[in-house]
Formats: C-alpha cells, structure tokens, sequence
C-alpha cells in the first residue's frame, strides 16, 4: 500500500457487540431495571453515536456512552441489539443479538400474599 493509503482513517469497525448482560442471561429484578454494556472496535468515530435497539424498537437516542440503563422493563424474554449511527442517523453496524430473560414477582404471586386462606 502506498503511503497516501497508510494515512487514511480506518473506516470499518471490526467488532460491536453486547457485552452485558452475557446471552440467556436470566435476570431477576422486581424494578425492572437493566443495564446493558456494549463495546466497539475501533472506539466511535467523532460523528458516530450509538443506539439501543430492544425486541426490534428503538430504546435510546443516539449517544456516545457504551452503557444504556432501561428502566420499568417487563417480565419475560428480550432481545436487545447496540448499532454504531453515523450523524445523519445511518445505521453502520450492529452487534449480534442478544436475548435476556426477566423475572419480576408478579403481583398475583402466592410469595406475596401472606394471609391463611385455609
């Protein structure tokens, strides 16, 4: 490669992907709060953001941070995927999928209930 090649930015990321929670992760939390981490190879572009997306809908607005809090999430399975955008809102990549299982208390279960109904 010539040395006009050699400068040029490197373009293409070569890794996105979720890193917490781990796939299949069961999850037991009664608020419904979840954290979500991802990481990018190489670190985001100057114009590059990141965005959530959960169950195929978008759950966060474009930002930086390679950590997302949902919060009030309920029960059941989720999958969630982090995509790199570029400034005009592009999706460039996006990492695998990957799926959670939450767990909350349910209001009608028998655990909170402490009366005798004998």
């Amino acid at each position: 490669a010539s040395q006009h090649d050699q400068q040029k930015p490197d373009l293409t990321y070569t890794e996105i992907a979720i890193t917490s929670p781990a796939p299949d992760t069961v999850l037991r939390e009664n608020s419904g709060n979840v954290t979500i981490q991802a990481t990018v190879e190489p670190r985001l572009q100057k114009d590059h953001m990141l965005i959530l997306t959960g169950n195929g809908a978008r759950l966060s607005a474009p930002q930086k941070g390679y950590t997302f809090a949902i919060t009030n999430l309920e029960r059941g399975t989720h999958t969630f995927s982090v995509s790199v955008v570029d400034a005009s809102g592009k999706s460039l990549i996006s990492s695998p999928p990957v799926s959670i299982h939450l767990q909350r208390t349910s209001v009608l279960s028998p655990a909170r209930h402490n009366k005798n109904t004998k």
